[in-house]
Formats: C-alpha cells, structure tokens, sequence
C-alpha cells in the first residue's frame, strides 16, 4: 500500500483534524482580545493575547491557575512570537460544537 493512495480513512481522519482545528480557532476568537492564527498543518494553534492586556506569560499563569490549562507561552520560539500562546488542538472532538 502507498502512502499516497486515496484511501478512505486517511481523507475521514484529515476532515475530522480540519473541525478540530476550526473548533478550537472559533473559540479562541470568541473571546475579546485574543485572536488565533489558523495553523495550514499540525496540531498547534499559536493565539496572539496581546490586546487582553496581559503578558503572555501572566495569561497563560492565569490560565494555568484559574482553569488547569496549560499552554505554551510564544516567547518559547522568539521574538516574534512574544504575546502569543501555543495551545494543542488533538484533543478537541470536532463532534463536540454539538455538545
């Protein structure tokens, strides 16, 4: 079997990652002051924080404190990335906009 056949799984899995990631891209961009980069591939989405009035740094201790989440300040990959944060999506159920 190739790696690049048309095979059935591969294109439900692929639609499956496409809501995760649009899911979890909607709901950060719910949320006043923050907005997500929609990432073209993986399973990370990069959010800038910058207009919450918040370091990235104390939202995402505010984050980790008051809700048990854990994300990755963007200063982690450079200057350019400073007043952002770094969220996995995988574990969002694209079924889960029902919910």
């Amino acid at each position: 079997m190739d790696l690049d056949e048309n095979l059935p799984e591969v294109a439900l899995m692929r639609e499956e990652y496409r809501q995760r990631r649009d899911l979890a891209c909607a709901s950060l961009n719910h949320y006043p002051g923050i907005r997500a980069i929609q990432p073209v591939g993986g399973m990370f989405v990069m959010a800038d924080v910058l207009q919450i009035g918040l370091s990235a740094q104390h939202f995402a201790e505010h984050l980790l404190v008051g809700y048990c989440l854990s994300v990755l300040v963007g200063e982690a990959f450079g200057a350019s990335a400073m007043a952002h944060i770094r969220s996995g999506w995988w574990w969002i159920s694209g079924n889960s906009r029902n919910s």
